[in-house]
């Protein structure tokens, strides 16, 4: 969630150095680089993607209690 505010806040205040920005004036050139705004928005998920890989990684490490009661295989 806190990514995809980040992004956006960015996005809508047009400020600053962050891919939202990229993204934002990437949409109001002339002519609209599509490209430019899919390759942001595509890597921005991607960095959403591996960050979560590496937060689950680290709850199933720290709480192996936790997901042993339950029955989860890790």
């Amino acid at each position: 969630m806190a990514l995809i505010l980040t992004v956006s806040t960015e996005i809508v205040a047009g400020r600053g150095e962050g891919v939202g920005v990229f993204i934002f004036f990437a949409g109001i050139a002339v002519p609209a680089r599509m490209t430019d705004i899919l390759a942001g928005v595509f890597w921005v998920g991607m960095f959403g993607v591996v960050v979560n890989a590496l937060l689950v990684a680290a709850e199933r490490r720290a709480f192996r209690w936790h997901h042993a009661q339950l029955g989860e295989r890790s």
